[in-house]
Formats: structure tokens, C-alpha cells, sequence
């Protein structure tokens, strides 16, 4: 992090794991996440894995009665999509690649998500950055933003909104005012240098707009 607030992030790809490894890891998360509300794959897989990781642990959870959610990207995202998991998280470019079209407006993203909602998908939530996100379910759609006058860092903010989401709809949240706490906590982040991860306290003068009617017109930067 240097003073003026660029940041350099260096990704490193994980450990080679060998086919005993991935099984080992699938049944660690299963024995470990009885009772939870979520399981929750996210980012990229680990050399070695294979590409359908994410959506084993998919049928694995549903199988057990749990719930998934999934972030990632790529052919990892497209094969777990497949598998059927309760919530997915792509933002603006990875829901375009889903689908194999551009999306250049809020009501595009609005009916591509609609089409992964009809597969079977219960949430389809959109981070689109500066846009706010979308949050689409069967038969309802909702539209939050924040206005953060000071950003500091981007990296980050997706997972933060991921993750007030799904507290929001643990604590028994309607979906549309678990997007509108997911906003918050990802705004949050982008008023934080490097990647620090927000706490409560800022969330404080956090605030978050709502509408299950936006603009689907607006073009999206």
C-alpha cells in the first residue's frame, strides 16, 4: 500500500492437491459445516483440483439438506451454476460470461439473471461496483446502492458484500434488505486501504439506497 493509496496485490496460486487431497478437503467441509447456515466456495480453485470442485461440494451439501453459496469464475462457476446452488455472486463480467452475451444496461443484467433464476438458481445477487448490485429471486428483483465519496481500495469489496448478504439472510432478513446490508458492508471495504476487511463500527455513516424499481435503462460503467 503505498502513500497515495495504490495498492499491489499479489496472488499466489494455492497448493497442488492430489485427487486423495480434493476428497479429504470435500469431507473436512462436510463434517465441519453440519448445522451451518451457509457453505461457501469462493475465488479461484487450487492447481489440482478438478474443474468440477465447486460443484461436488454443491450436490454433496444439497444432498445433506444444507445450503451453498458460490463466488468464482470461469469454468469452476459455469459447472457448479449447473449443480444448482442456492446463491450465486458473479458481478458484471462474470454473469456475461454465464450467460455468452454483454450485458450493457441494469435491465440486461436484470433478465440474465432472471435466466439463472428460472434454471433453478433461488439468488442470483449482481456486484456491479460502482453501480450498487442487483439481487433477483423468483418472481422479485431489488436494485442497492451506496454513494462513497472517498474510495480507498476496491480489493475485496465483493467478498465484504458476500458476506453481509448472507449474514443479512441468516439473521432472517428479507433478500431485498439482506442486499441492501451486503451493499453496506462492501462499501464499507472500499473506505478501507489494502485489503482490510471491515468491522461494525465502519459501518457507521455507511448509508445504502433501495428500489425494487430501478432504472433498467441505465447503462452500466
Amino acid at each position: 500500500l503505498e502513500p497515495d493509496g495504490t495498492t499491489t496485490k499479489l496472488n499466489e496460486p494455492g497448493p497442488d492437491l492430489s485427487t486423495a487431497e480434493v476428497e479429504a478437503l470435500l469431507e473436512t467441509t462436510l463434517e465441519r459445516s453440519v448445522g451451518a447456515d451457509w457453505v461457501v466456495g469462493c475465488g479461484s480453485l487450487p492447481p489440482g483440483a478438478p474443474t468440477d470442485l465447486y460443484a461436488v461440494l454443491v450436490a454433496r451439501v444439497r444432498g445433506r439438506g444444507g445450503r451453498v453459496a458460490i463466488d468464482s469464475s470461469g469454468a469452476p462457476f459455469t459447472a457448479a451454476v449447473a449443480a444448482k446452488p442456492h446463491l450465486i455472486k458473479p458481478n458484471h463480467e462474470e454473469l456475461a460470461e454465464l450467460v455468452d452475451h454483454d450485458l450493457p444496461t441494469l435491465g440486461h443484467v436484470r433478465d440474465a439473471a432472471r435466466e439463472l433464476v428460472a434454471g433453478g438458481i433461488e439468488v442470483v445477487a449482481v456486484s456491479l461496483g460502482g453501480d450498487g448490485a442487483l439481487l433477483v429471486t423468483d418472481g422479485a428483483s431489488a436494485h442497492a446502492r451506496a454513494t462513497i465519496t472517498a474510495p480507498l481500495s476496491t480489493v475485496g469489496a465483493g467478498d465484504c458484500m458476500l458476506a453481509g448478504l448472507l449474514h443479512g439472510l441468516s439473521a432472517g432478513l428479507d433478500p431485498a434488505d439482506a442486499l441492501m446490508t451486503g451493499v453496506r458492508w462492501g462499501a464499507a471495504a472500499v473506505t478501507l486501504p489494502g485489503s482490510r476487511v471491515p468491522t461494525p463500527d465502519d459501518l457507521d455513516g455507511i448509508r445504502a439506497e433501495l428500489t425494487h424499481e430501478p432504472d433498467l435503462a441505465r447503462a452500466l460503467t
